[in-house]
């Protein structure tokens, strides 16, 4: 009886390594566990769209092999607390909407589990979030605005200014860092400092978010202008008390095929890197063309050294029984 435990147990250990272990309620500050992204739930009221955009194409045009890579690298971990039977993300909002998005809602992700507050009252869990800045209550700027009005995934709200933090970050204009919600940060300075002109579009709701991308027919085109002399904003000594100042690299946004930045420094990285990928290629096809050509010939000499054993193998049995009927 303990042998077959023991082994019931060794398989279910087995099963979890290797398929990963699947979230419930009761997991542990520390735990890691698996989930489908329609049962995360935002800390935030607003994400960047195009940056969710830039994301969905490049999961749409993954291998199932080359997403779940992605996704079991460390970084693409999602932190998560654990409240009101729910899982409350409190980083990779515009990975999942990616995800989301450029595939569907059931795709299953990593999760890390921060706390355990599921014990707690809504009130409780809303003071805990604050004191630990795991909430974002703003919306494009206004704000703040109570943790019960959040809404879920497919409902946030689009934010072109941090869209637009987003690029200049990639840009080099400062560096993300450990800071919660840097690139909100950023977002909300930029916002006092470009001023655009007012949208064209007229219903209601572009009164309260007027850069959404409902409210401007091109808005990526219009975010490409603004990334230069956002990233000019970002370096000037204006900026100097935001988190990550002057500590940026360049970094071109990887959005797949088909989804391109028009900006001049991104594209020459790009091209390096499309230079350093087909070098890569050529170099990997001349190996695999070499490895095709010893493995024909292993396979060829070993052909002939077999049939060499076998044409002996004969002769000698030939001759063992022309001895035979000798001796009769």
């Amino acid at each position: 009886m303990m042998i077959n435990n023991s082994k019931k147990i060794f398989l279910f250990l087995l099963f979890t390594i290797i398929f990963g272990k699947d979230c419930d309620y009761d997991a542990k500050k520390g735990d890691e566990c698996q989930t489908q992204i329609n049962q995360l739930y935002p800390t935030q009221f607003s994400i960047g769209s195009q940056e969710v955009l830039c994301k969905a194409n490049l999961f749409s045009q993954m291998s199932k092999t080359e997403l779940e890579d992605y996704l079991n690298e460390k970084k693409q971990i999602v932190l998560v607390i654990i409240s009101q039977n729910r899982y409350y993300v409190i980083d990779g909002h515009h990975m999942i909407q990616g995800l989301w998005v450029g595939i569907n809602d059931n795709v299953e992700v990593n999760l890390e589990i921060i706390e355990n507050w599921n014990d707690y009252t809504f009130e409780e869990f809303e003071e805990a979030m604050i004191a630990q800045n795991f909430f974002h209550l703003s919306d494009a700027g206004i704000g703040p605005i109570s943790p019960i009005l959040l809404p879920t995934f497919e409902h946030l709200d689009d934010d072109m200014f941090r869209t637009l933090s987003w690029l200049v970050r990639k840009a080099g204009g400062y560096d993300k860092g450990d800071v919660m919600y840097t690139e909100f940060i950023w977002a909300d300075w930029l916002r006092t400092q470009i001023e655009l002109p007012p949208p064209s579009s007229s219903p209601i709701y572009c009164t309260i978010v007027p850069y959404s991308a409902l409210c401007i027919p091109d808005q990526k085109a219009l975010l490409e202008d603004l990334i230069a002399p956002g990233l000019e904003l970002a370096l000037s000594p204006a900026a100097s008390q935001l988190p990550g100042w002057h500590q940026g690299n360049i970094d071109a946004p990887d959005c797949g095929k088909g989804f391109s930045w028009n900006y001049g420094p991104w594209k020459q990285q790009t091209n390096s890197s499309n230079e350093r990928v087909q070098s890569h290629d050529i170099t990997q096809k001349g190996k695999t063309n070499f490895l095709i050509v010893v493995i024909v010939y292993v396979c060829s000499l070993s052909a002939i050294i077999i049939s060499i054993f076998i044409i002996l193998f004969i002769q000698k049995r030939r001759e063992q029984i022309n001895n035979y009927y000798a001796q009769l």
